[in-house]
C-alpha cells in the first residue's frame, strides 16, 4: 500500500471516529420537549425590522437565527435561542467568528469546524442526491436545500417542533457583479446588515432550487400535521403560505 494510500485511510477512520462522536452530542437535542412551542426561523433580508424582534413573546416562541445575525447584537436586545451556520462559503470565511459571537447552540454542517467549538452541534450534510425534506433524528444527514433557513426548518422539526413561522425570508435578489471565473459575485444589499459579506466574494443562491425546497418541505411539514408561514413582509417567495404579523397578536408580549 502506498503512503497516500495510508494517509487517505487514516483520514477516514478519523472522520468516522470524529463525526461519530459529533453524533452522540446531537441526540440531547432531538429529545427537547418542544410541543408547546412554535419555532421562528429568522432570515437575515432586508425587511428585518429589530424593533419587532424585541417585542416577541419568548414565553411561546423558540428562534433560530442564521450565520453572522449576532453582527446585528449591538443595535438591539433581542438574542436568539440558536444560529444554524449550512453554507460552505460561511463555513470558511467566517466559521469560528460565528461559534465566539454567537453566543448560542450553533447547528454547524462541518464536521471538523463543529470538533473545535464546544457550543457546536454537528448537522450532516450531503447534497449528492435531489432535496428531500428529512427528520435529523431518524435520518443520518439533510440536505441544506440550498438555503440555511430550509436548513434551520429541518434541524427544529428534529427538535419536535411542528409550527412554524418565517421572517426575513425576503427572497430577492438585486443586480451582482460578478467577481470571478468560478462563479463567485461581489457585492450585496439583500441583507438588513450592512457589510454582511464583509467585502469578500461568494456564491449567489440559485433561487429556483430554493423554491422547490421550500415547497417539498411545506408539504412534509403539513403531511405530519404542522403549519407554516411566511411573514416577511412583501417577500418573493410563492411557496409558502403567507400571513401577516398582526394575524397572530400571540406572537407579542404585549410590552
Amino acid at each position: 500500500m502506498s503512503v497516500n494510500a495510508i494517509i487517505e485511510r487514516l483520514a477516514f477512520y478519523r472522520h468516522l471516529f470524529l463525526t461519530r462522536k459529533l453524533r452522540k452530542k446531537q441526540l440531547g437535542y432531538w429529545s427537547i420537549d418542544s410541543q408547546e412551542k412554535v419555532a421562528l426561523i429568522i432570515g437575515n433580508g432586508p425587511s428585518i425590522d429589530l424593533s419587532v424582534l424585541e417585542r416577541l413573546n419568548s414565553k411561546y416562541l423558540v428562534s433560530f437565527c442564521c450565520n453572522r445575525f449576532y453582527l446585528a447584537y449591538p443595535a438591539t436586545s433581542f438574542r436568539p435561542e440558536y444560529t444554524v451556520l449550512v453554507d460552505k462559503q460561511m463555513v470558511e470565511d467566517f466559521g469560528h467568528e460565528i461559534h465566539s459571537k454567537s453566543n448560542t447552540p450553533v447547528f454547524c454542517g462541518d464536521a471538523q469546524l463543529a470538533s473545535e467549538n464546544k457550543n457546536s452541534v454537528y448537522v450532516p450534510i450531503s447534497n449528492l442526491q435531489a432535496f428531500k425534506f428529512r427528520n435529523l433524528a431518524h435520518s443520518q444527514f439533510i440536505h441544506t436545500g440550498s438555503s440555511v433557513v430550509v436548513s434551520a426548518l429541518q434541524v427544529a422539526f428534529a427538535m419536535g417542533y411542528r409550527s412554524f413561522f418565517l421572517l426575513g425570508v425576503d427572497h430577492s435578489i438585486p443586480k451582482l457583479k460578478s467577481g470571478s471565473k468560478d462563479g463567485k459575485v461581489e457585492g450585496d444589499g439583500f441583507h438588513f446588515i450592512s457589510d454582511y459579506r464583509s467585502k469578500r466574494k461568494w456564491y449567489p443562491p440559485d433561487l429556483n432550487s430554493i423554491d422547490l425546497a421550500f415547497d417539498l418541505s411545506c408539504r412534509f411539514i403539513k403531511e405530519h400535521k404542522g403549519s407554516i408561514f411566511n411573514l416577511t413582509p412583501n417577500t418573493q417567495l410563492e411557496t409558502v403560505p403567507r400571513a401577516s404579523l398582526e394575524q397572530f397578536p400571540e406572537l407579542f408580549d404585549g410590552s
